[in-house]
């Protein structure tokens, strides 16, 4: 009896953006193993978690199991930092300035202070006028 391999989720990803890419309707591990450069009998070890027939037919589909994989190691996408949707707000350093910065009559106040989101902005503006 051939022993349980545990996939990795490095390895699992790999495979998952291979079988995506796959342009026929069926795969077959002897395809997986072509494409990765990994034995055929590691590949089949490791998925047989999600259906064990996959050890014993060669010709099966390794497709099907692609909605389970996908579950199991699914990717969280990250959600956009507020401070990017902030720094939007504002069109330039002297835009920033001008509206967090100034008193009424547009007279800059020595006495400000900026707390540590403003100054993440201040800095991504800075940045991006400096890339132009």
């Amino acid at each position: 009896m051939p022993r349980k391999v545990r996939l990795t989720r490095e390895r699992a990803l790999k495979y998952i953006s291979i079988m995506e890419e796959w342009s026929k309707e069926e795969m077959k591990v002897k395809d997986l193993a072509f494409k990765v450069g990994i034995y055929e009998d590691v590949i089949a070890n490791e998925l047989a978690n999600f259906d064990p027939l996959i050890r014993l037919y060669p010709d099966y589909n390794i497709l099907q199991i692609l909605p389970e994989l996908k579950k199991k190691y699914q990717i969280k996408k990250r959600k956009q930092s507020a401070v990017t949707t902030k720094a939007d707000e504002y069109t330039s350093v002297a835009d920033f300035v001008y509206k967090n910065m100034t008193m009424p009559g547009g007279i800059i106040d020595p006495n400000i202070s900026l707390d540590k989101e403003q100054l993440k902005i201040l800095r991504k503006l800075a940045n991006q006028e400096l890339k132009k």
